[in-house]
């Protein structure tokens, strides 16, 4: 059955609310992904950030990407988890105040698309070893790895620094009362569809399609690389076989 919660208001009203306990078992969920997910972050970085790790680019790639996935993981499960185990009305995160909505709307879509091009960094910089060995001694050294970070990391809150200034707007002439807190959030005054579905579908490109296409295409060529490297070294030891067997049976000619 629903539970139910009994809030008295200051009009001396009682207001019942209903909840789906599989909601309280959301909330719950998300609070155990936030407490797992910073225990399991937090180590990886701490693991990752020994000196003799330090020496190679993709461990301070991975290390960017335990950062922006804590970032992810707080933004999204935080407001679950207070929507349906704190808030009475149910409100989310962003419907407190102006500052609420756009900075918790700008973690949540910075962080996910830096995870992502995080993660396409190693790709690129697996495949690009792979084929040129003077790229790990040069561009692909572990000192400029910062810089290259650094580029996307900027490049990345560039272009979502407008939620920051234009995400939400707060209703005229509302008294905020019960779940009604004046504060429209992912909407403009002048444009309610600002986020969904307009900035969703940028989102939704520069966070998956552009880097799943960069990490399938250099997966396909890190394949190509090892599968004819393979090849070769097979060719090689057949080879090496073929002629130990000759300069056997020569000898035993030869006797």
């Amino acid at each position: 059955m629903w539970n139910r919660t009994e809030l008295f208001v200051p009009i001396g009203e009682s207001v019942i609310l209903y909840r789906h306990p599989i909601l309280y078992g959301a909330a719950i969920y998300a609070l155990l992904l936030i407490i797992v997910g910073t225990i399991g972050n937090v180590l990886t970085i701490i693991v990752l950030l020994r000196p003799n790790l330090q020496r190679y680019t993709t461990m301070r790639y991975l290390i960017a990407v335990a950062v922006a996935d804590l970032s992810s993981l707080y933004s999204w499960n935080l407001n679950l988890f207070y929507k349906h185990l704190i808030n009475h009305y149910q409100n989310d995160l962003e419907d407190g105040s102006m500052i609420a909505c756009r900075f918790v709307s700008f973690i949540a879509f910075v962080s996910l698309q830096l995870s992502s091009w995080y993660l396409t960094l190693v790709s690129v910089d697996r495949c690009l070893n792979t084929y040129f060995l003077f790229w790990h001694r040069q561009i692909g050294r572990a000192s400029y790895s910062i810089y290259i970070i650094l580029s996307i990391t900027i490049a990345i809150i560039f272009l979502n620094l407008h939620l920051l200034f234009l995400n939400g707007y707060q209703q005229s002439n509302c008294i905020p009362y019960e779940k009604r807190t004046c504060f429209i959030c992912y909407a403009r005054l002048e444009d309610r569809f600002y986020i969904f579905p307009k900035w969703e579908k940028v989102h939704l490109i520069v966070y998956n399609f552009i880097p799943f296409a960069i990490m399938f295409i250099s997966t396909c060529f890190i394949i190509r690389r090892s599968t004819s490297s393979t090849n070769a070294q097979r060719r090689f030891t057949t080879g090496i076989r073929k002629d130990s067997l000759q300069c056997s049976s020569r000898r035993r000619k030869q006797r």
